[in-house]
């Protein structure tokens, strides 16, 4: 696509704008690609097409094409395995060299996690008006993508590789034993998803009845003064740039510190007080949340469902990766009441928090400011469907309640850690 559509006057099509990125003389004009990135996790999980990746930075390598030095270029396989092959023929180097260096695994550029252009870069194209978006402004039959060595014109073709040699590639570089290697750490798991129990544990939130998912991960507006917001910051992030929490869901250090982050929840240790806060309750300080207990990884998954007389919705969420409880060897909870995560499905909703059905902490006359003992199995060997567990609090007042895995594939699931992972191991367990 070259620039029609684009309203950009004829006399204005060629012109060029000289600039100075790092001291170095630069120019830019339409149609200039400013960002080069080998990502999308569905595209970069094809072996062929990495390794036709491979193949061509190694031919312009040796051809002596460089990327300039203005590109914003990075490289985000969408598996392990990628690095893997690379490393075995050789070609990261070739990669490294144009600037495709290993930034992480999965979506970075093409859902906007790219950060921000170089100021001197940006401000060329904000400022004159340049077209470097959605723009492919070159015929590659006919002209040159650059100079050689010896400087003669290169064209696309002259690096370009064949289908044989990309099928060759294939068959003596990506491996089986590559994909087991890379994935055999799922089944193994460590002592962060055994089942430890709780003891000793505060109450991190006490709510009511209908906390929906977007009060446990909202979608809207990062505030200024939320966790997310100061994360942003320390990362020279400005505020007009800071954007939403849906928007931003890619970013597993923003999405945790969003959890639970809803102007609107009602928190009871607040006694009525309405925003993301709670109380540390062996320090009596009003925090947010993320810096009283609330870190990415939760230790345990734990559902239950409590039987009384009166069955109701009650919901204990727990982690032992905190920041001040953890400092005092304390376990968190959290308190809900019946249609605890409805509304519209939203996968940070199970993530920030773990939950665990079960009934109204007011019916057994809970505050939230007490500490909780839950005796679990050892191992998870040892825990059956439709188990008794006992939940202790330190008034002395203790209930029944019943795991709530009502089935042995359920009980699977559990144990390793949600069903996209069961399934996962299942397929790579599964000769040839």
């Amino acid at each position: 696509m070259k620039l029609q559509g684009f309203a950009v006057p004829k006399e204005s099509q060629s012109r060029i704008v000289d600039f100075s990125f790092h001291d170095t003389p630069a120019q830019l004009r339409h149609g200039d690609v400013v960002i080069a990135a080998i990502t999308s996790c569905t595209n970069t999980s094809n072996p062929c097409v990495m390794l036709a990746s491979a193949l061509v930075t190694k031919k312009a390598c040796d051809l002596g094409l460089e990327a300039k030095p203005w590109i914003k270029t990075s490289l985000a396989p969408g598996s392990g395995v990628v690095t893997k092959f690379l490393d075995k023929m050789a070609c990261f180097k070739y990669l490294k060299q144009l600037g495709f260096h290993l930034v992480g695994y999965g979506c970075t550029t093409c859902i906007g996690n790219s950060r921000d252009h170089d100021e001197s870069v940006a401000s060329v194209i904000t400022e004159n008006d340049r077209l470097a978006s959605s723009l492919v402004d070159i015929d590659f039959e006919t002209e040159p993508v650059g100079l050689g060595k010896d400087g003669n014109k290169l064209f696309f073709r002259d690096i370009w590789p064949s289908s044989e040699e990309v099928s060759d590639l294939a068959e003596s570089n990506v491996l089986p034993a590559m994909f087991k290697a890379t994935y055999k750490a799922i089944t193994k798991g460590d002592t962060l998803w055994s089942p430890c129990g709780v003891k000793d544990a505060y109450c991190l939130l006490n709510f009511g009845d209908s906390i929906t998912t977007d009060h446990i991960s909202p979608s809207g507006s990062i505030h200024i003064d939320s966790p997310a917001a100061k994360y942003l910051m320390e990362h020279e992030v400005d505020r007009e740039y800071f954007n939403s929490y849906g928007s931003r869901r890619g970013n597993d250090e923003v999405m945790v510190r969003g959890t639970s982050a809803n102007i609107r929840l009602v928190n009871k240790l607040l006694e009525g007080e309405v925003g993301p806060k709670t109380i540390h309750i062996s320090g009596g300080q009003k925090l947010s949340a993320f810096e009283a207990a609330m870190v990415p990884l939760p230790t345990l998954k734990l559902a239950f469902r409590v039987l009384t007389e009166a069955l109701f919705a009650f919901t204990c969420s727990f982690s032992s990766f905190q920041q001040r409880y953890k400092e005092e060897g304390h376990d968190t909870i959290i308190l809900a009441g019946t249609e605890y995560g409805r509304g519209s499905a939203r996968d940070w909703a199970a993530k920030g928090q773990k939950e665990l059905p079960g009934e109204d902490a007011d019916t057994h006359g809970l505050t939230g400011h007490e500490c909780y003992t839950i005796d679990l199995p050892s191992s998870i060997s040892e825990i059956r469907t439709g188990q008794d567990i006992t939940v202790v609090a330190e008034n002395g007042k203790s209930f029944t309640g019943t795991l709530l895995f009502d089935t042995e594939v359920e009980l699977a699931y559990f144990d390793h850690g949600d069903i996209l992972q069961y399934v996962i191991r299942n397929l790579i367990s599964v000769p040839g």
